[in-house]
Order: C-alpha cells, then structure tokens, then sequence
C-alpha cells in the first residue's frame, strides 16, 4: 500500500511543472487570450447548437491511424493501473517529443498515429513490468494555416488536423463573385502543391477534392482565368430579395443542365422552363423541363449569357374591381375566383365575360369558369354604358370649351 502511494506521489511530482502555481494555462493563453482565436475554426464550431457537446473535438468520423500524422500540439492520455494506477496527459512539444514521467522523452516526430502509440505502449511495458496500461491520443494540435486570395475574408486561421479545406474557406464567409474555387492552390511546407476543386466537392461530394489541412498550409483561391471559356449567369433568388450576375469558368464539353447543378446557382425560384441564353447577337430560349433533353444537352461556349428569370408567383387582376393589383398564385383557381378576391364592382361586366391573359403565349381567353396560371392578368371589363359615361366625362369639359371659344371668336 506505501509502495504505491509513494508511486503515485512521484509521478504527481514528475508531471507537475516548476513554477506551475503563477502560470497561465497554455489552452487558456491560446484560445481566449489571444485575437486570432475570433478567426478559429474551432470558435466557428462553438456557435453552432448542432456541435454544442460535452466532446471538445468535432470530428466526421474515426480518426485514420496510418493516415493520421502526430505533430507538436497533439495530446496523448497515458494511465497505468495494477501495483501502480495513475493517469496523465502529455503534450507533443515543438520538437516532436513526448515527456513520459519517469521514463524520458520519446521521440514521435513524423510518425502516424498507429506508430506513435505502439512506440509509447513499448517505452511504458518496459519500465512497468506488472502493470496494464493504455495509451490514447486523446486531443488533437491546432495549427495555423492561411487563407489568400479571393474570399470574403482572408487571413490566419486556427485549425486542426481533422479540418478540410472547405471548412476553413466556410468560415472566411465563402469565395468571392470572381474567384475560381475549381482550381484552388493548397501549398504545403514542404514545397508541394495541390490542386483542389472545391466546386467539385460541393456538386459530387468526392471527399479527394476537399483535402485535410496541414500545419502551415497556404490555401490560395485565384482569381477566374479570362483566357479560358467563361460564362455569365444572371438571375434572382426571391427567398433573399436579392438578384445575382456571377462569372464562372466552364468546363470543356461542359453541357447546359451540368453546368447549372455544378455552380449551384439554381433556387426555388429559378424559372427552368424559360431560360434565356445569349449568344453573340442572338437569344435563345431553352426549356429544362423539355422531354427531349435538347436544351439540357446544349453545350456552352466562351462568352454565354444565361438568364434564368425567377417564377411569377402572381396573378394580377385589372379593371373594374375595388382592389386591382397582384394576388397570390392559388391552383386551379378560375378568373372569377380572383375577381372576386379583388372585388368585382357592379360597373363591371357579368362574369363570361371576364378575360384570361396568358403570361407564356400573350393570349386572351375570356370566361370566368378559365382556369388561371401564374403571372396571368384577369381583366374585368367596364359595362359598355360605363365606358360611354367614362367618354362623356371627359368629352363633356372639352366640348364646352370648344363652344364657349367659338362663341367669343365670334364676337
């Protein structure tokens, strides 16, 4: 019972550094001290109820143990129970090291996670014989990494080693109108350099194109390459109240329908059955939702305008009604269902004889029981002796001028 109380007592000792009573503790020092945690990923986190959990680590799944490479930052929990039971959690330090108490420094630089903790599983089985004992990565480094380029805000991050590309670009609030995040520069330490198409990502999800982050990776995002074919997408998102004209590089042989899904332009709002596509001084219009696919399959050139006009959700009502102007699309409603809604006046005429203009095709097509579609007009016509009292008003004025100028003329 001594023997192991004095066991303990002397690891406590070990593990406890001089001086530690006045210090800051390091986590503390570096996430609310220090003003470049405000731009840390894992602050980004923290906002979000989804991760709000007593896990400090937010993480898409089990970490790679050969995939995984230790680096200084990295936590280990070490605990060692039989004759002795004790636990305690040591750092990676810049050199590579791990301090286990009473046995020394064990050199981890470069390995992965598999070979790390068989190397302290075997440094600790040689020092303690009898007892059982387990070895964890228990929290994972942070590091910095740079974002330049074309986003929205770029800077120096705070990441960690289960971060990707995409997470980083998310909290620098996104690319900007003219970057190019289909050919994203990830450029590492040592001097290599990667490619990332990010838009890929987004459209496929193929994880290959939205890499783990390094200590000191510079991830650039460049500005859209004008020597290579680029098309103009114009459109509006009503759900924002906000309209869009973007820029975006288009792939070779790239078709119409793969490319909208790929940019991520298209809204609820978005009108597939009227797209416009200018073309040098021509304008066509394209059909989606066409059966034959000829219109999904066209294939895009350099210098392409596309319009995609949102979804009328109206239907307006005109003429003689109390309250003319626009009014919810509803289905299957005919056009005395909105003249009443608007408020048919007795100076109108009977029902048949209210008037359908189609939005598609400019037609009109009078009865009340016609069916309206969205972003129609019915129109109630004035009762023809309400349109000659509306002649009369104004003729009356006029031609009591004309007689009152004659007769003075006269004179």
């Amino acid at each position: 019972m001594i023997k192991r109380i004095f066991g303990a007592a002397l690891i406590a000792c070990l593990t406890l550094p001089v001086g530690a009573q006045n210090q800051v503790p390091a986590s503390s020092l570096f996430d609310n001290q220090n003003t470049k945690y405000e731009n840390s990923i894992e602050r980004f986190y923290q906002t979000r109820s989804i991760t709000r959990t007593v896990s400090p680590q937010v993480l898409e799944g089990i970490l790679d143990e050969i995939a995984y490479k230790i680096g200084p930052g990295d936590v280990f929990k070490m605990r060692i129970w039989g004759e002795i039971e004790v636990e305690f959690t040591q750092t990676v330090n810049p050199g590579g090291t791990v301090l286990v108490p009473t046995i020394g420094e064990i050199d981890v630089a470069g390995l992965n996670l598999r070979q790390a903790r068989q190397k302290l599983h075997d440094a600790i089985a040689e020092k303690y014989v009898k007892s059982d004992f387990s070895v964890v990565l228990d929290q994972l480094r942070k590091f910095r990494v740079y974002l330049t380029g074309e986003v929205n805000m770029p800077g120096t991050f705070f990441a960690q080693a289960s971060d990707r590309v995409s997470d980083v670009i998310e909290v620098a609030r996104g690319v900007r109108d003219w970057g190019d995040d289909t050919r994203i520069e990830v450029r590492h330490r040592d001097g290599n350099m990667i490619s990332v198409n990010l838009s890929d990502f987004y459209f496929s999800g193929k994880k290959s194109n939205n890499p783990y982050l390094q200590a000191g990776d510079v991830i650039h995002v460049p500005t859209i390459d004008f020597s290579q074919p680029v098309v103009i997408v114009e459109g509006s998102d009503r759900a924002n109240q906000a309209s869009y004209k973007s820029v975006y590089a288009i792939r070779p042989g790239e078709k119409l329908y793969a490319f909208l899904g790929r940019v991520g332009v298209l809204n609820k709002d978005s009108d597939l059955s009227s797209v416009i596509l200018r073309r040098e001084k021509k304008e066509i219009m394209l059909n989606l939702f066409d059966n034959s696919g000829a219109a999904a399959d066209y294939q895009l050139q350099n210098g392409d305008h596309l319009q995609i006009p949102a979804v009328i959700r109206e239907v307006y009502v005109q003429g003689a009604v109390a309250n003319p102007g626009p009014y919810p699309y509803l289905a299957n409603y005919t056009a005395k269902d909105y003249a009443g809604q608007a408020g048919a006046m007795d100076t109108g005429v009977e029902p048949d004889g209210y008037v359908v203009i189609r939005a598609s095709t400019g037609e009109s097509i009078e009865g009340a029981d016609t069916i309206v579609k969205q972003g129609d007009t019915v129109l109630v016509p004035k009762r023809t002796r309400e349109v000659l009292k509306d002649y009369l008003t104004v003729i009356t004025p006029i031609a009591s001028l004309v007689v009152t100028i004659a007769i003075l003329l006269r004179q």
